[in-house]
Parts: C-alpha cells; sequence; structure tokens
C-alpha cells in the first residue's frame, strides 16, 4: 500500500517539491493496485514532474509507466522558448497515456510572471481565459499534441499541481469530451464562458483544505473580492485588509480593464480535503468554512512562536516593510511556512491526503 505521508509545512516542500529528491522518494510502497487508483497515482505523477527529467524517468516504472516525451527543456535558452513549461508524457504500454504538467517554482522566474498575467485572452472555443497560463500553453502546444499522436494512446490523462494544474485543464479541454482530468490546488483559470467547454471533460478538482492557490485569481478584481481574498489571511487586521484591498482594486483596474474586466470562476468537481487530510463532502459551504478556521487557528498555535508578529496588511498601513520583509524571511529561514494557507498548496500534502483517502 502507498506509503501515507505526514502532513509537511516545511518552506521546501512547498517552495521547491522535488530537491534532493531520489527516484526512490516517489511511488514508495507502491502497488499494482495503488497504479489503478486515479486519484492517487494523478497526485504522485503531479509532484514527481518537479523533479528532473531522469529523476522522472527512474521512477515511473515503480507505477507501471514509461517516460514517452519530455517537455520543456533544460538552461535558460530552452526555459524561455518554452516560457518555463515543463511536463512529461508518461505510458503504461496498454492504450493509455499520461499528460503531467509542473507547477509554480520559486525559483523559476518565468513562472511566476506567468501567474502575474491575470488579463484574459480569448480561448480558440470560446470565453475568455488567464494570459499567462494561455501563453505557456501555447508555447508547448504543437510539440504536445504531435507526441501524444505519436504515443497511439487510446485514452489519456491529465493531471497538475498549481500552475500545471491550470495548464493540464487547458490541455484536457482542447482535446475536449471524454478526457479525464485530476487537478490538485488549481487557480480559477477562465470566465463561465470557457467553463461551459470544460463539461465534456471528467474533472476532480481536488483543493487542500484552505490552500490559497484555490482562491486566486479572485472571481474579479472588486475591493470586496479582494478583501475576501484577503481576510482570511489576517484576521485580525480588519481595517488594513480593507485598506490593502482597496488599494489593490485600484492598481489592477488601472492595469488590468483598459484591456478587459476579468472575471474568473472555478470548474470541475470539488473535492475538498479537510485539516486532517480526509477528502469529505464538499457541498456544505458552511462546514468547509468552519473547518478551515479550526484549521487556520490549531496551526497557529501550533506555529506561533514562528510567526512574524506583524502581518503584510499591518505594515501597508502604519508598519516598516524592512522589518516585515526580514521577520518574514526569519521564518523561512527556520524552514517552517508561517501560514496555513500556504502550507497546504504542497504537492506532498496532496499526495498524502489521497493516499489516505484510497486507504479507505
Amino acid at each position: 500500500m502507498a506509503r501515507i505521508y505526514a502532513y509537511d509545512d516545511t518552506a521546501q516542500s512547498l517552495f521547491r517539491p522535488a530537491a534532493g529528491k531520489r527516484s526512490a522518494d516517489f511511488f514508495e510502497d507502491w502497488t499494482p493496485a495503488d497504479s489503478a487508483r486515479m486519484p492517487l497515482l494523478a497526485a504522485e505523477l503531479a509532484r514527481l514532474v518537479y523533479a528532473a527529467p531522469e529523476i522522472v524517468r527512474e521512477a515511473l516504472p515503480r507505477a507501471g509507466l514509461a517516460l514517452h516525451t519530455w517537455i520543456g527543456g533544460d538552461g535558460l535558452v530552452a526555459r524561455l522558448k518554452a516560457s518555463g513549461t515543463e511536463g512529461f508524457i508518461a505510458t503504461d504500454g496498454a492504450g493509455h497515456a499520461w499528460v503531467v504538467f509542473r507547477g509554480t517554482e520559486a525559483s523559476k522566474p518565468e513562472d511566476l510572471l506567468a501567474d502575474l498575467m491575470t488579463a484574459q485572452t480569448p480561448w480558440p472555443g470560446g470565453g475568455n481565459v488567464h494570459r499567462g497560463f494561455a501563453t505557456a500553453y501555447g508555447r508547448v502546444r504543437d510539440r504536445l499534441l504531435a507526441a501524444l499522436a505519436a504515443t497511439g494512446a487510446r485514452e489519456i490523462s491529465f493531471t497538475g499541481h498549481s500552475l500545471g494544474a491550470a495548464l493540464a485543464t487547458l490541455a484536457a479541454v482542447e482535446r475536449g469530451a471524454g478526457s479525464r482530468l485530476v487537478t490538485f490546488g488549481s487557480p480559477r483559470i477562465g470566465d463561465t464562458a470557457f467553463a461551459a467547454h470544460c463539461n465534456g471533460v471528467f474533472h476532480t478538482r481536488v483543493v487542500g483544505c484552505c490552500d490559497l492557490v484555490t482562491r486566486v485569481p479572485p472571481p474579479d478584481f472588486s475591493p470586496a473580492a479582494l478583501e475576501a481574498l484577503l481576510t482570511p489571511l489576517y484576521p485580525g487586521d480588519g481595517a488594513a485588509v480593507a485598506t490593502l484591498a482597496q488599494a489593490a482594486a485600484l492598481v489592477s483596474t488601472t492595469l488590468l480593464r483598459p484591456l478587459a474586466d476579468p472575471r474568473f470562476v472555478h470548474v470541475g468537481n470539488l473535492a475538498y480535503v479537510d485539516r486532517d487530510g480526509r477528502t469529505c463532502d464538499a457541498s456544505d459551504e458552511d462546514a468547509i468554512r468552519r473547518d478551515q478556521e479550526t484549521a487556520r487557528a490549531e496551526y497557529a498555535a501550533r506555529h506561533r512562536a514562528s510567526t512574524p508578529p506583524r502581518s503584510f496588511a499591518t505594515w501597508f498601513t502604519s508598519g516598516s516593510f524592512a522589518e516585515f520583509f526580514a521577520q518574514s524571511c526569519a521564518v523561512l529561514a527556520n524552514g517552517t511556512v508561517p501560514l496555513r494557507d500556504l502550507a497546504d498548496h504542497a504537492p506532498i500534502n496532496y499526495v498524502g491526503a489521497m493516499a489516505r483517502r484510497s486507504d479507505g
């Protein structure tokens, strides 16, 4: 039975998920039955894609897969040509292929640029999508489609974490009805018109408790939407959060609305992971909100000594940026993520949750 990982709150697991990992660190204690559990296999593939191509090649046979094509490339020039987009296609020899995209890595500025390009661009099938995601996908689209055709696969599944989840969604939607898609920590990708094109895709969207990335971009860039995004991060700084939200709305109005008025919705069937790492009923929004509030309170109590005493929102209205920056660097230097909303985004925590789900 696949190893069930303990909750990981380290900065390295969040920002550099494959740093220092060997091929043996993936698919640990794996059995053929684990490979048949689609959400679990997808979660481990979405973590593995952060590793170097040689590690991916060595690890995949442990899950009964083989590397068919590496997408993207090493080195600055290759990364720029692909806008930093990386991933792979793996096959099982029985007519099934997996398309796996890598998510954001803090050490790769092209990833951060793609995340920040929140203006929307038309999607060929109709509707509008996040410009950064569309650009990143467009840079590898032709190579991906050619490689998929070369596999001869009858069934194709897509997966990814974070930015990788967004790219996997675009690829699955382009392939069309019948595509299977499992995403982890996915941001919002497009508007309601784009979402209509996702209806034929069998999409499970896994959201880990407080994961901040699943709440961005906000549905729109109004002060109210931005305040709703920021308030859970700084529940005791109401006035400061409101001021920060007003400023952010002003900036977004200046930068985005000359191009469009971005609107974003989620797609797919939500699978919610609670504070204990177990998948539960996603239909009760009030229960989810209470679970998230409890998770944040428990996390803050455990990490009180390593949490900066002054938040960004407080600094924005009355504090010193130098003070906040120094405190935040000290926290990360200790190896601990200061907020549950960030720690929940680590890929290994999604793998642990899917292993618990498979374990019953």
